[in-house]
């Protein structure tokens, strides 16, 4: 899996060159975060960590995710490309 902090993906996608209307969406929700979070701890080997994991995964399955509700209702897949650059093979004929 890969799993990644919620909150150090807002200050990256901050400091980013995306738009301004996804920096500034990205500021708002790591305001909430903050909100969110009762306690957070993190060290050297986590130097970012917030307290909110997100999974992003190194080799996502594009067939298999695109089909999840959250997926389809969000548009996380149209995203994770867009920030990570990823693009997913094309689809297998059946």
């Amino acid at each position: 899996m890969g799993y990644r902090d919620l909150g150090h993906f807002l200050e990256s996608l901050q400091k980013s060159n995306v738009n301004q209307e996804i920096k500034e969406k990205a500021s708002k929700t790591m305001e909430k975060l903050k909100e969110y979070v009762i306690q957070n701890y993190h060290n050297q080997e986590y130097p970012h960590a917030h307290g909110v994991s997100m999974e992003m995964p190194l080799n996502p399955r594009p067939y298999e995710y695109a089909k999840t509700d959250f997926t389809t209702s969000t548009h996380w897949d149209k995203m994770y490309y867009t920030v990570t650059g990823y693009n997913p093979p094309l689809p297998i004929p059946a």
